[in-house]
């Protein structure tokens, strides 16, 4: 699945994901917001309520053509401590493990139409990810880095080129992640 690309509009967001995007965004928020709101065609965006994602995507499309994928990069990082995932996680393994469940819990009528983050132990201290969702790349590995760092690990995360790139109009990426 391409970067940006959702043809369901029935697949919902939840609100509480959108405010921790948006809180991620610091000093620029405003910014963010007035983006996001007015591609979702909303006014306020409530915690409880549900918002269509492919708008949801639309939003992050312009802003990552305003900021870059730098700046997108940076926006994922914060999402592992600001959004909902499975209690319990105790390592970081764990918490790379339950990414595609943590997805699937934050989006409604998802099923298989969001794609998915499918995690492979690779050794002790090696992972895969492949990921064929329609989320920004920069964002996804943004996810993983900040993961990492609530963990306390560092990490190296390499973009096999050769499996193509949602960035680059592929329909997947995969990242080798080592700490």
């Amino acid at each position: 699945m391409k970067e940006f690309e959702l043809n369901d509009p029935s697949v919902q967001v939840k609100g509480g994901v959108i405010h921790a995007f948006l809180d991620a965004f610091g000093a620029y928020r405003t910014r963010g917001e007035k983006v996001v709101k007015r591609v979702l065609g909303t006014s306020e965006i409530s915690a409880d309520s549900l918002y269509c994602a492919s708008e949801l995507l639309g939003s992050f499309r312009e802003l990552q053509d305003q900021f870059g994928p730098g700046f997108m990069r940076r926006i994922g990082q914060s999402v592992y401590e600001r959004v909902e995932f499975p209690p319990g996680l105790e390592t970081f393994e764990d918490a790379l493990a339950i990414v595609d469940t943590a997805y699937h819990m934050n989006h409604v009528n998802s099923g298989d139409n969001i794609g998915h983050y499918q995690f492979t132990q690779d050794g002790n201290s090696q992972a895969t990810v492949v990921c064929d969702n329609p989320y920004p790349c920069a964002f996804d590995e943004g996810i993983f880095s900040g993961i990492a760092k609530q963990f306390g690990k560092e990490v190296k995360i390499t973009h096999s080129e050769t499996d193509g790139c949602r960035h680059n109009n592929g329909e997947r990426c995969v990242y080798q992640i080592t700490w």
